[in-house]
């Protein structure tokens, strides 16, 4: 989803409205060329231009609320359409979704309202999918916007306009021509990419990889995101748009003809067993490059400058923390930039990497990057300024969730959190698959980080993953399918997720439980204590126990108990009750034997979420399985935190047991330090444990927690 700026530079800025001129005049939007939804109110002139829709949400009866209006035809030249709107309260807005009636059918797609204010929703041509037939977008006659419904009171937006969408950078988007068997992640890349830029300041379009001819004119720039198998003809197309003049940015490509003709070179691809997480740049590369920029992987093609105008901008990070000059991460040219992975996470740092390269290649793009680190300098001073103003509560929890931290650089890392006053950390020390009872030397290595951390004035938690065996050796999780014990989709294909209700599952849960609380830390953190979400698990044992607990069998297994099935209701109650029967009894084992240990976990935000994945957390809350819980209420907007927030705390027993997740480094959201501030302020107005950080990195380490004041005086 994107959203524009106020101010973009003269070639981004387009007009042209696709409402017909008989609407009204040219630019105007006419109330009466609106026809609204059955008992959905009319649309109405808005004192400031636009039309105000309402949608009357209150109605329990109303989901969605819709308006048909005359378009004039996109046309092949545009790759999207962008949706003009003001929406003061985005939570009543669960999703808005843009249909064209083209030939008799419709297609559709759908973005999310990511903030109050005046935006702009960028619906591109990969975005539209048919609900029947074969329409083409580009010829639509007629546009019908629904908006669904989020929190149940009335909201009215204004429509200011819907207009085509032709930025000058351009997306593409991988489909099984560039990237076979691997379209989903190509969609993710390009969401990425797209991010980027959004945060960047600078429009984009998400395009299908079925390149025409570009003509440089109108697409000054080219993003390639994930796109590993260009075919030769999109290749001779590139090649000739580079030619004319036009510029090219790759991830993670092994093509050495297309990095030849950027002026790059393409070194041997590269992998270890522990991740890479940082790379750093030479601030004399290219001007307005940041030090460094998160990024995990343990995958990539390291690039480097081979032509005479071209140069190579950094290398990625050993774990001791020096750049490994064996792996150069990036290049630059006057053609255009490389990037040894996929498109990084859009943090501050990230953003600043990516608009130092378009300058560097690209001189009408300084303007671009002057003005975001302006805007970025402001925003660090604001940030400062609100959390010296706020006084911490006492006791106030301060959090971090860490990966396992490189032993070389653990002393430093925890100084530096606590002179942060961030005195508390959730580091990943173990998953449940990691069979801890039967490793004795990453017991050893557990008890050892405890003890160090303590002797760091650190709080250390060890972050337990419970369920979810990602990340884990392929031969271990056959290990587990091999003895039946993880969890089936409603196919019967095994997950990779150990199952809740097998026996040697809850007493490896027991076991490592038990296991870590002998290393005597303060607290444990469990994360990955559910079902992954609708998908699983739908084996036999649960079948058993789920037709034991009603007293009648299930009909026809599983259809009966999938959603929209008639027993699905009651099936997500017995997953939540299991769940949570499973934790009570874990909580009270532990304290029985470890009286003072502090028991929490990650949970998904409200009580909905929650129960889309089987946890009851409210419950958990009640029956004292856990001390404090942390739900991860990861999003960019402080105004939608504050809410989502208020709806957390509405359904715990005390807003004192709920320590929040602010999503500084998540997949879901970067944050700088002045949105980082005004989520710590919503969590001390509404006066809860504390919070919790969301990932520690290097952005969080060098941006955001310089901006907090000393800690408090009973840290």
């Amino acid at each position: 989803m994107q959203r524009t700026r106020r101010h973009f530079p003269a070639w981004a800025i387009l007009s042209l409205l696709l409402v017909p001129a008989a609407t009204g005049t040219p630019g105007r939007l006419r109330p009466d060329a609106v026809q609204p939804g059955p008992s959905i109110p009319a649309a109405e002139s808005a004192p400031g231009g636009g039309l105000r829709l309402t949608a009357p949400f209150d109605r329990p009866d109303l989901d969605r609320a819709y308006w048909d209006m005359p378009i004039r035809p996109p046309g092949p030249a545009s790759p999207g359409i962008a949706v003009e709107l003001d929406c003061p309260d985005p939570a009543a807005l669960r999703a808005v979704t843009l249909h064209l009636h083209s030939r008799g059918h419709w297609l559709s797609a759908q973005q999310t309202v990511p903030a109050p204010g005046r935006q702009t929703l960028v619906f591109n041509a990969v975005d539209f999918i048919p609900e029947s037939g074969s329409p083409d977008w580009r010829l639509a006659d007629r546009a019908r916007l629904s908006v669904w419904k989020g929190e149940p009171r009335p909201v009215s937006l204004i429509l200011h306009a819907i207009r085509p969408h032709s930025p000058a950078f351009r997306i593409l988007q991988g489909s099984e021509r560039s990237a076979p068997g691997e379209t989903a992640l190509a969609a993710q890349c390009a969401a990425r990419a797209r991010r980027l830029l959004e945060k960047a300041g600078i429009p984009a379009a998400v395009t299908g990889d079925d390149l025409d001819p570009l003509d440089p004119r109108s697409c000054r720039w080219v993003i390639l995101p994930y796109n590993p198998s260009l075919t030769s003809r999109q290749l001779d197309i590139l090649k000739r748009f580079v030619r004319r003049k036009g510029r090219v940015g790759v991830f993670y490509h092994s093509g050495a003809s297309l990095a030849q003709t950027l002026g790059f070179e393409i070194l041997p691809y590269a992998t270890q067993s522990e991740n890479w997480t940082e790379a750093a740049f030479d601030s004399a590369a290219a001007k307005g490059l940041p030090p460094s920029l998160p990024h995990v992987t343990r995958h990539l093609l390291p690039v480097r400058a081979s032509g005479r105008t071209a140069g190579t901008l950094g290398h990625w990070v050993t774990p001791d923390g020096f750049p490994d000059r064996s792996l150069p991460a990036a290049a630059v040219s006057p053609q255009g930039f490389w990037f040894s992975h996929i498109p990084p996470l859009a943090s501050p740092s990230a953003v600043q990497w990516l608009l130092a390269s378009l300058a560097a290649a690209d001189p009408s793009c300084q303007p671009a990057l002057d003005a975001w680190q302006t805007n970025h300098r402001q925003r660090e001073q604001q940030a400062a300024a609100l959390l010296a103003d706020s006084i911490p509560p006492p006791g106030e929890i301060r959090a971090v969730w860490a990966r396992l931290l490189p032993p070389r650089r653990r002393d430093s890392i925890l100084r530096a959190l606590a002179e942060h006053g961030i005195p508390t950390v959730m580091e990943h020390l173990v998953s449940l698959g990691d069979d801890l009872p039967s490793d004795a030397a990453l017991l050893r290595r557990i008890t050892r980080v405890v003890d160090s951390s303590r002797n760091q004035a650190i709080s250390l938690h060890p972050w337990v993953v419970v369920w979810n065996l990602d990340g884990l050796p392929p031969e271990r999780i056959a290990a587990f399918a091999a003895q039946n014990r993880l969890m089936l989709d409603a196919n019967g294909n095994p997950l990779p997720w150990l199952c809740p209700l097998h026996d040697d599952n809850v007493r490896l849960l027991h076991s490592t439980l038990a296991l870590l609380a002998d290393a005597k830390p303060p607290g444990i953190h469990l994360d990955y204590v559910r079902y992954p979400a609708r998908t699983g698990c739908y084996c036999p044992r649960h079948r058993a126990a789920f037709e034991s607990r009603s007293q009648r069998p299930v009909n026809r297994w599983p259809a009966d108990i999938l959603p929209g099935g008639p027993r699905a209701a009651e099936w997500n109650r017995f997953r939540q009750d299991h769940l949570t029967d499973l934790l009570e009894d874990a909580s009270r084992r532990l304290r029985d034997a470890h009286p003072g240990l502090r028991l929490s976990a990650a949970v998904y935000p409200t009580p909905e979420s929650a129960a889309e994945n089987g946890q009851d957390w409210p419950e958990w809350l009640r029956r004292n399985a856990f001390d404090f819980l942390s739900p991860m209420l990861y999003v960019d907007d402080a105004s939608l935190f504050a809410q989502r927030l208020s709806r957390a705390v509405a359904a715990a027993p005390s807003p004192q047991r709920l320590l929040p997740g602010i999503g500084t480094g998540a997949d879901e959201s970067q944050l700088d330090a002045l949105s980082a501030a005004r989520q710590i302020l919503a969590c001390r107005d509404q006066q809860t444990a504390g919070f919790a950080l969301f990932q520690l990195d290097s952005d969080l380490l060098s941006r955001i927690l310089p901006a907090f004041p000393p800690p408090p005086a009973d840290h």
